[in-house]
């Protein structure tokens, strides 16, 4: 990840250093400590009841930007918080980040106990502290205080002041948050010459008020808190937001961004120079790719080499948070971040005659809003891969038909267990800004259809008479299901490995053992990853006088209660379609047949659709299911399709198949 997301990231890096500082002391603060007059008097007015589920309510957000005659960008920042339940006392922990470019004036925080004590921290009191852990080397430093007393009915406040210097006059205001707000509030102070424009996003436009001269404020009252749902949206994308930006013909960086062109402008200002060859990488260009038929193995080499090759390691200072490296850089040190990786790629393969692209996309799906433009929005950076003539693209799943640029094929170097030709989920059905020469364009990411994202359960069992069940299961994965399955075990040792098919039996069934396991594919990313395993389960059907119940679903749950519970708030998220079968055979044992079969389910809803087959052969059970997720989203007007839909699912996975002795 890049310094792309700007204040999107840093409310997220933060929440790293608030855990990192956690640990340091500041200046005791005293009993007695003043606190500010604004501050006390929000903190004696009387408020309405919220929500079981916020830990706190944000009495005041405030942030005023100021841009000087020079184009010098100052911002003041306000925040007070009372803390409504024991989950809210992480809020004492609060600060600013600052980088080369941003230097913080002043920094202050208060805090009044529950009790009426008050106490202050000044500037001197804040530790300083890196977000970043492994691969990440940036100049994007921590401001950090804890207030003292903070408890259940205690209130906290805090205010700095920050020096910027703005690599573009564009500003993101999030004014809905995770916890309810009572006052957001936003201003702008402009010199008489300079004009601004803002949009709104999942938010109903709200005009500006004129505070004098050419200074203008937005206020928002009683904004509800974004409360967590179970498989809800990205959050980002559910944010009611502002972006307002500034500009003037007086100051040579002030130009107009209000335009998705305007933003890949922007961004392609930064990085079109980035893109320079040297000898040494034109001849692994030739090596990689001399022995390649045609075009598209070609360019299937290229993107290989730059996936896996070259590492990720981000080293970000400055403006480098937002402009790649030089290729030739990044090609000789054999690592670099998304940004680099994607600009090393768009590269090698101009070298080749291939048109590419570097591409802004955020990595959570929805948080890229159309309405909006802005360069903020964006935290990662792939590639789009003009596809030559006469190329197939039908197992090219990651491929558009592009009105302007004709056939496209997204594909993240960065993200290594995902194949040629395919996304990873989150930038599935999301939107993508394709810089060229001429500007940009946003450009919908496509939709990996359901038998990309396989999974296939094949289990050849037996039951003993005693009721325990023994036998080998075979799992076959392919798109999504495959780079879960390698994200979890591709580089543990085979002890955890091991855990890890013990951890998935235990799920199912009581007593499991496990006594085989064997994984291939692991590392082949193009290709499918087998998981193989042999079990031994103690107790597994249950006898009733010459009656046996076996339940033929062994392994695996598809069902969820996720519209059982309370009425939701959010659209339910899947994270991609998918289509998921078991093939399961029982040899049932000697002196027992079947007496009663469960009826076959089939529900459908228009997300998704669930089938199931029970028959017996020669005294073997057969059971046959397959899950299929059509749609990524079902809307808050489905839940109670979703509910039905699940409850039949949960019925076909409880159902029992009756044996019974023979005489």
């Amino acid at each position: 990840m890049s310094k792309l997301s700007s204040r999107w990231a840093i409310r997220n890096l933060l929440l790293v250093a608030v855990f990192c500082c956690a640990v340091f002391s500041t200046r005791p603060a005293r009993a007695g400590d003043s606190v500010p007059d604004w501050f006390r008097q929000l903190a004696q007015a009387p408020l309405p009841n919220y929500p079981e589920e916020a830990d706190a309510v944000v009495l005041l957000d405030d942030e005023t930007v100021t841009v000087t005659d020079k184009g010098e960008m100052y911002v003041n920042y306000r925040r007070v918080m009372k803390i409504l339940r024991p989950g809210g006392k992480e809020l004492a922990t609060f600060g600013t980040y600052f980088d080369k470019d941003t230097k913080v004036e002043s920094f202050h925080g208060w805090s009044i106990s529950a009790k009426g004590q008050e106490f202050e921290l000044k500037d001197k009191d804040a530790v300083e502290s890196s977000p970043y852990n492994d691969g990440v080397f940036s100049d994007i430093h921590f401001k950090v205080m804890t207030a003292p007393a903070v408890e259940v009915g205690a209130y906290v406040a805090y205010e700095w002041q920050q020096r910027c210097r703005p690599y573009a006059f564009s500003q993101r205001w999030w004014f809905q948050e995770r916890l309810p707000v009572k006052v957001a509030r936003f201003s702008i102070q402009l010199p008489s010459d300079w004009e601004y424009q803002y949009r709104f996003g999942n938010w109903t436009e709200k005009k500006p008020e004129n505070t004098g001269g050419n200074n203008w404020r937005w206020e928002i009252d009683d904004v509800p808190g974004i409360e967590r749902e179970a498989d809800m949206p990205a959050a980002g994308s559910l944010e009611g937001l502002m972006v307002v930006s500034f500009y003037s013909s007086s100051v040579a960086q002030a130009a107009r961004i209000s335009t998705w062109n305007d933003v890949a402008k922007w961004a392609n200002s930064l990085n079109v120079s980035r893109r320079n060859v040297t000898p040494k990488m034109q001849a692994e260009i030739s090596q990689l790719t001399a022995s390649k038929a045609d075009t598209l193995e070609k360019v299937r080499a290229l993107a290989y080499y730059v996936q896996h090759q070259i590492r990720y390691v981000a080293i970000e200072i400055g403006i480098g948070g937002y402009q790649a490296h030089m290729a030739g850089d990044t090609f000789a040190n054999s690592y670099g971040d998304c940004k680099d990786k994607a600009s090393l790629l768009v590269t090698m393969l101009h070298e080749i005659g291939v048109e590419a692209y570097l591409v802004l996309v955020d990595s959570h799906r929805g948080v890229v809003n159309p309405a909006v433009p802005t360069p903020w929005t964006f935290n990662h950076a792939i590639v789009a891969i003009r596809v030559p003539k006469n190329v197939e693209t039908a197992t090219l799943y990651a491929t558009v038909d592009d009105p302007k640029l004709g056939p496209i094929m997204f594909f993240d170097p960065t993200s290594e267990m995902t194949p040629f030709g395919m996304l990873p989920a989150g930038e599935q059905n999301s939107y993508a800004l394709v810089l060229t020469d001429n500007g940009g364009e946003l450009v919908k990411m496509p939709l990996l259809p359901p038998p990309v994202n396989r999974l296939l359960r094949v289990a050849h069992l037996e039951l003993t008479p005693e009721g325990n069940l023994q036998g080998e299961v075979e799992e076959i994965r392919s798109g999504h299901e495959a780079s879960l399955m390698r994200a979890e075990l591709l580089n543990e040792n085979r002890d955890k490995q091991v855990k890890h098919f013990e951890s998935f039996l235990a799920e199912f069934l009581d007593h499991p053992r496990l006594t085989y396991a064997n994984i291939s594919g692991l590392d082949k990313y193009d290709e499918p990853l087998v998981l193989r395993y042999k079990f031994v389960a103690t107790d597994y059907a249950k006898t009733a006088g010459d009656l046996m119940l076996v339940r033929p679903r062994v392994l695996g749950i598809k069902s969820n209660d996720l519209a059982e519970n309370k009425k939701r708030k959010y659209p339910v998220q899947y994270a991609t379609t998918s289509i998921q079968s078991d093939l399961v055979d029982i040899k049932l044992p000697a002196g027992y047949k079947v007496d009663e079969l469960p009826e076959a389910a089939n529900v459908t809803a228009p997300f998704a659709e669930y089938k199931s087959k029970f028959e017996t052969k020669d005294n073997v059970l057969y059971y046959n299911r397959s899950y299929t997720v059509k749609d990524l989203s079902v809307p808050v007007d489905q839940m109670g399709e979703l509910r039905t839909f699940m409850r039949g699912v949960a019925a076909d996975e409880r159902n029992t198949a009756v044996l019974k002795k023979t005489p």
